[in-house]
């Protein structure tokens, strides 16, 4: 499944790469094919100036158009697929080592499948550090988002302000918003999305050189929670539609664009991811004890509601699109497949009163923030 998972992703990558080198094949043919269009035109009406003048022309642009067809021509490949493995895949399944099979071209040169952990539902999930952020008492931090090279941002709600640390955990610098933030996401290699809920915008900050600065702001129709990246500068934000009403909205280019159905609820803070392929909506209830899935087009596709998970709050998605949800007064992890069927409930190492959550799917790590222990960080890797 894993392999099929990966073929896939490959495939898709290299079917863009496809398209994009076809459409400029294409443009080639139609250059080409005016150029003939032209030699025609003028052979057949044009005076010997306009003929001589023309061939000049063609002359001198002609080896360049030829060297790029021969460019083409060379780097077109017919790909064929074989998956062979290497002996011993047990153990195989226990390392990450891209070592497992191969995928052939004609040409015999090979692509790598990467590494394979154990299925999820056999991983461990092991707490490997505890760090402290303690820079305004002992507050706790309601989101918190990986960066590029290993960097952490949080959002303090209690003195209005987010936090950049650098990758070995240290504070680097903090910026002063004008209120409450609620939750935060990675919008761009240098760009972050801050929820200010009662504002009712998104601050969009630079975190340029390690420096934050502001960029924008979008207003929203609602009181804004919980945001997530959506792909290409989009993102998805839970709002307060009233009358204990809530939804969550689609925006692109900086405005509203679609939202989902509404649902019953009459507490504000609630969080929300997408799966992967951006296909999917996770929403945490917390009022209603639930994690809601919904689709692009807003409506609802399941309700995971357990006895054993209270109040949840922070949700994330790891890179095989298990969805993890925390159980703020139930004090566990709830680890579900994408379809919401429980995987594990994780206890152990697990602080009282769990917050926020952010993977980073490139290490098979997660972070939490938690209300207990206030300013604490707790990582944990899946093995």
């Amino acid at each position: 499944m894993k392999v099929k998972t990966e073929g896939k992703r490959i495939h898709k990558e290299a079917a863009i790469r496809t398209q994009e080198e076809n459409h400029q094949c294409l443009s080639l043919i139609h250059a080409i094919r005016n150029f003939q269009l032209l030699c025609e035109t003028v052979q057949k009406y044009g005076i010997d100036i306009q003929k001589f003048l023309t061939a000049e022309k063609i002359k001198s642009q002609l080896p360049l158009y030829y060297s790029q067809v021969r460019e083409k021509y060379e780097r077109t490949d017919l790909l064929t697929v074989q998956v062979t493995f290497t002996p011993l895949l047990e153990s195989v399944l226990s390392l990450s080592s891209s070592d497992i099979g191969k995928l052939v071209t004609m040409n015999g040169s090979t692509l790598s499948i990467p590494g394979l952990r154990k299925p999820t539902k056999e991983c461990q999930v092991e707490k490997v550090e505890t760090f402290d952020v303690n820079i305004s008492g002992n507050i706790p931090y309601s989101g918190i988002t990986i960066l590029p090279r290993d960097r952490v941002m949080l959002v303090d709600m209690n003195n209005s302000q987010c936090i950049l640390l650098n990758n070995s955990h240290k504070v680097v610098t903090t910026y002063k918003l004008t209120e409450k933030p609620c939750d935060i996401c990675v919008v761009g290699d240098e760009e972050v999305a801050v929820s200010m809920y009662k504002q009712k915008i998104i601050q969009i900050l630079s975190v340029r050189d390690d420096v934050i600065s502001p960029v924008r702001t979008i207003t929203t129709k609602y009181e804004c929670y919980g945001i997530a990246a959506a792909g290409n500068g989009e993102m998805v934000v839970v709002g307060d539609c009233g009358s204990n009403k809530y939804c969550w909205s689609l925006i692109r280019d900086g405005r509203e664009v679609s939202y989902s159905d509404q649902y019953d609820s009459s507490s504000g803070f609630q969080y929300i991811a997408l799966n992967n392929s951006k296909t999917r909506v996770y929403v945490s209830v917390s009022i209603t004890n639930s994690l809601l899935c919904f689709n692009m087009e807003g409506k609802k596709q399941y309700t995971y509601s357990p006895d054993n998970l209270k109040c949840p709050l922070g949700v994330a998605v790891d890179r095989d699109d298990n969805i993890y949800v925390l159980g703020y007064i139930s004090h566990n992890i709830h680890q579900l497949s994408p379809e919401g069927c429980i995987l594990q409930v994780i206890t152990t190492g697990v602080p009282q009163y769990p917050w926020a959550i952010s993977f980073d799917n490139s290490r098979d790590t997660f972070i939490i923030t938690n209300y207990s222990e206030g300013t604490k960080l707790h990582i944990y890797q899946l093995k």
